[in-house]
Protein backbone atom coordinates (compact mmCIF):
# COMPACT_ATOMS: atom_id res chain seq x y z
CA UNK A 1 0.00 0.00 0.00
CA UNK A 2 1.25 3.44 -0.80
CA UNK A 3 0.13 6.15 1.57
CA UNK A 4 -0.65 9.76 0.78
CA UNK A 5 -2.44 12.51 2.62
CA UNK A 6 -5.11 13.55 0.09
CA UNK A 7 -5.70 16.73 2.00
CA UNK A 8 -2.18 18.15 1.66
CA UNK A 9 -2.39 21.75 0.48
CA UNK A 10 -6.01 22.17 1.54
CA UNK A 11 -6.86 24.65 4.24
CA UNK A 12 -6.73 22.79 7.55
CA UNK A 13 -10.22 23.81 8.62
CA UNK A 14 -12.26 21.79 11.11
CA UNK A 15 -14.17 20.35 8.14
CA UNK A 16 -10.93 19.28 6.40
CA UNK A 17 -9.74 17.72 9.67
CA UNK A 18 -13.01 15.74 9.96
CA UNK A 19 -12.72 14.60 6.32
CA UNK A 20 -9.12 13.51 6.84
CA UNK A 21 -10.07 11.55 9.96
CA UNK A 22 -12.91 9.80 8.11
CA UNK A 23 -10.56 9.01 5.21
CA UNK A 24 -7.86 7.59 7.51
CA UNK A 25 -10.45 5.62 9.47
CA UNK A 26 -11.98 4.18 6.29
CA UNK A 27 -8.65 3.21 4.71
CA UNK A 28 -7.35 1.77 7.98
CA UNK A 29 -10.45 -0.23 8.83
CA UNK A 30 -10.82 -1.50 5.25
CA UNK A 31 -7.20 -2.62 5.08
CA UNK A 32 -7.45 -4.25 8.51
CA UNK A 33 -10.63 -6.09 7.49
CA UNK A 34 -9.06 -7.31 4.25
CA UNK A 35 -5.84 -8.37 6.01
CA UNK A 36 -7.82 -10.24 8.64
CA UNK A 37 -9.80 -12.19 6.04
CA UNK A 38 -6.81 -13.01 3.83
CA UNK A 39 -4.06 -13.27 6.42
CA UNK A 40 -2.24 -10.48 4.59
CA UNK A 41 0.45 -8.22 6.02
CA UNK A 42 -0.19 -4.51 5.52
CA UNK A 43 2.78 -2.45 4.46
CA UNK A 44 2.61 1.34 4.13
CA UNK A 45 5.17 3.12 1.97
CA UNK A 46 5.44 6.89 2.31
CA UNK A 47 6.45 8.14 -1.13
CA UNK A 48 7.41 11.60 0.06
CA UNK A 49 9.05 10.99 3.40
CA UNK A 50 8.18 14.33 4.99
CA UNK A 51 4.78 15.07 3.38
CA UNK A 52 3.42 11.55 3.86
CA UNK A 53 4.90 10.68 7.25
CA UNK A 54 2.06 11.90 9.53
CA UNK A 55 -0.66 10.35 7.36
CA UNK A 56 1.28 7.08 7.14
CA UNK A 57 1.85 6.89 10.88
CA UNK A 58 -1.79 7.71 11.67
CA UNK A 59 -2.98 5.05 9.25
CA UNK A 60 -0.51 2.40 10.45
CA UNK A 61 -1.48 2.99 14.09
CA UNK A 62 -5.01 1.86 13.27
CA UNK A 63 -4.07 -1.37 11.44
CA UNK A 64 -2.92 -4.29 13.62
CA UNK A 65 0.53 -5.48 12.54
CA UNK A 66 0.97 -2.79 9.87
CA UNK A 67 4.53 -1.98 8.96
CA UNK A 68 5.91 1.26 7.54
CA UNK A 69 8.56 0.66 4.90
CA UNK A 70 10.97 3.55 4.46
CA UNK A 71 13.34 3.87 1.52
CA UNK A 72 15.97 6.28 0.28
CA UNK A 73 17.02 4.83 -3.08
CA UNK A 74 15.06 3.65 -6.08
CA UNK A 75 16.59 0.17 -5.70
CA UNK A 76 15.22 -0.01 -2.15
CA UNK A 77 11.77 1.05 -3.34
CA UNK A 78 11.81 -1.52 -6.14
CA UNK A 79 12.87 -4.22 -3.66
CA UNK A 80 9.91 -3.33 -1.45
CA UNK A 81 7.54 -3.43 -4.42
CA UNK A 82 8.89 -6.81 -5.52
CA UNK A 83 7.66 -8.27 -2.22
CA UNK A 84 4.09 -6.97 -2.55
CA UNK A 85 1.13 -9.10 -3.62
CA UNK A 86 -1.38 -6.26 -3.93
CA UNK A 87 -1.19 -2.45 -3.87
CA UNK A 88 -3.65 0.22 -2.82
CA UNK A 89 -2.21 3.60 -3.74
CA UNK A 90 -3.07 7.26 -3.77
CA UNK A 91 0.20 8.22 -5.43
CA UNK A 92 0.57 8.31 -9.21
CA UNK A 93 4.06 6.85 -9.01
CA UNK A 94 2.82 4.00 -6.85
CA UNK A 95 0.24 3.25 -9.51
CA UNK A 96 2.85 3.30 -12.28
CA UNK A 97 5.22 1.03 -10.32
CA UNK A 98 2.46 -1.47 -9.52
CA UNK A 99 1.17 -1.43 -13.10
CA UNK A 100 4.59 -1.94 -14.65
CA UNK A 101 5.43 -4.72 -12.21
CA UNK A 102 2.12 -6.48 -12.92
CA UNK A 103 1.10 -6.25 -9.26
CA UNK A 104 -2.68 -6.31 -8.71
CA UNK A 105 -3.64 -2.82 -7.63
CA UNK A 106 -6.39 -0.36 -6.84
CA UNK A 107 -6.12 3.39 -6.41
CA UNK A 108 -7.66 6.29 -4.54
CA UNK A 109 -8.12 9.14 -7.02
CA UNK A 110 -6.83 12.10 -5.05
CA UNK A 111 -5.44 13.50 -8.31
CA UNK A 112 -7.15 13.46 -11.76
CA UNK A 113 -4.12 11.82 -13.38
CA UNK A 114 -4.73 8.68 -11.28
CA UNK A 115 -8.21 8.23 -12.70
CA UNK A 116 -6.99 8.99 -16.23
CA UNK A 117 -4.17 6.46 -15.93
CA UNK A 118 -6.51 3.77 -14.60
CA UNK A 119 -8.96 4.31 -17.47
CA UNK A 120 -6.34 4.32 -20.21
CA UNK A 121 -3.62 1.88 -19.24
CA UNK A 122 -3.31 -1.88 -19.58
CA UNK A 123 -5.34 -2.73 -16.48
CA UNK A 124 -8.43 -0.67 -17.30
CA UNK A 125 -11.51 -2.71 -16.56
CA UNK A 126 -9.92 -4.81 -13.81
CA UNK A 127 -8.21 -2.23 -11.61
CA UNK A 128 -10.55 -0.23 -9.39
CA UNK A 129 -10.46 3.47 -8.52
CA UNK A 130 -12.03 4.95 -5.40
CA UNK A 131 -12.75 8.60 -4.78
CA UNK A 132 -11.60 9.75 -1.32
CA UNK A 133 -15.20 10.16 -0.15
CA UNK A 134 -15.90 6.51 -1.09
CA UNK A 135 -13.21 5.20 1.27
CA UNK A 136 -15.43 3.59 3.85
CA UNK A 137 -14.16 0.47 5.59
CA UNK A 138 -16.65 -1.70 3.70
CA UNK A 139 -15.82 -0.24 0.29
CA UNK A 140 -12.04 -0.37 0.76
CA UNK A 141 -12.22 -3.99 1.98
CA UNK A 142 -14.48 -4.93 -0.96
CA UNK A 143 -12.16 -3.31 -3.53
CA UNK A 144 -9.10 -4.98 -2.02
CA UNK A 145 -10.88 -8.34 -1.96
CA UNK A 146 -11.94 -7.97 -5.60
CA UNK A 147 -8.41 -6.96 -6.57
CA UNK A 148 -7.01 -9.97 -4.71
CA UNK A 149 -9.46 -12.28 -6.47
CA UNK A 150 -8.42 -10.82 -9.85
CA UNK A 151 -4.75 -11.78 -9.49
CA UNK A 152 -4.92 -14.12 -12.47
CA UNK A 153 -6.49 -11.42 -14.65
CA UNK A 154 -3.67 -9.04 -13.72
CA UNK A 155 -1.07 -11.72 -14.46
CA UNK A 156 -2.66 -12.55 -17.81
CA UNK A 157 -2.83 -8.88 -18.80
CA UNK A 158 0.83 -8.37 -17.82
CA UNK A 159 1.87 -11.42 -19.85
CA UNK A 160 -0.08 -10.16 -22.87
CA UNK A 161 1.64 -6.78 -22.57
CA UNK A 162 5.07 -8.40 -22.33
CA UNK A 163 4.38 -10.49 -25.46
CA UNK A 164 3.21 -7.37 -27.28
CA UNK A 165 6.26 -5.36 -26.24
CA UNK A 166 8.61 -8.20 -27.19
CA UNK A 167 7.01 -8.55 -30.63
CA UNK A 168 7.10 -4.79 -31.16
CA UNK A 169 10.82 -4.65 -30.31
CA UNK A 170 11.71 -7.14 -33.06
Amino acid sequence: MIARDPFVGKMKSPQAARELKLFIDGISAGCAEFAGKCGARVCLIPFHQSADRVFTEQTASKIPGAKIESWTTLDQLLDIFSSLDIVLTARFHGLVLASNAGIPHAAVAVDPKIEYFQQNYRYSGISRVLKPEECTAERVAAVLTETWQNQKLFADRAADQTRYETAAAR
